[in-house]
């Protein structure tokens, strides 16, 4: 069974540019986690609550970031963490930086922490 948080909006700080320092700009989030489905009781004790990862990915706009991939590892991180994850996909994206292109953003999936987590040490 998946599950999907689409276009979660926050305004961050994130760049590394100097037209993007000192000012937020908006970022888009998706998340698609794969669980074992639990939920034939209709009890949300026996599913995972997306509202934990809403409120943790709306958090976010009190960080600054100067990559993307950092705040899409910090999230992927997260929900990894939680009960009943077998697999999530994280996609962070700005909208506005700049005119000419619809968004730029970053993805990762739980595939890729093996090498991160190697990477941090």
């Amino acid at each position: 069974m998946k599950i999907k948080i689409v276009e979660c909006e926050i305004a961050t700080e994130i760049g590394v540019h100097a037209f993007e320092k000192g000012r937020k700009q908006r970022v888009l989030v998706d998340v698609t986690i794969d669980i074992e489905p639990g939920f034939s009781d209709d009890d949300i004790t026996s599913t995972l609550d997306y509202d934990e990862i809403r409120d943790f990915i709306l958090k976010q706009s009190e960080c600054q970031f100067n990559l993307q991939e950092t705040l899409c590892y910090k999230i992927l991180r997260y929900v990894d963490g939680l009960a009943q994850v077998r697999r999530a996909v994280v996609y962070v994206r700005k909208v506005d930086v700049y005119p000419e292109t619809k968004e730029v953003g970053v993805e990762l999936s739980t595939d890729d922490l093996p090498a991160m987590r190697q990477a941090d040490t």
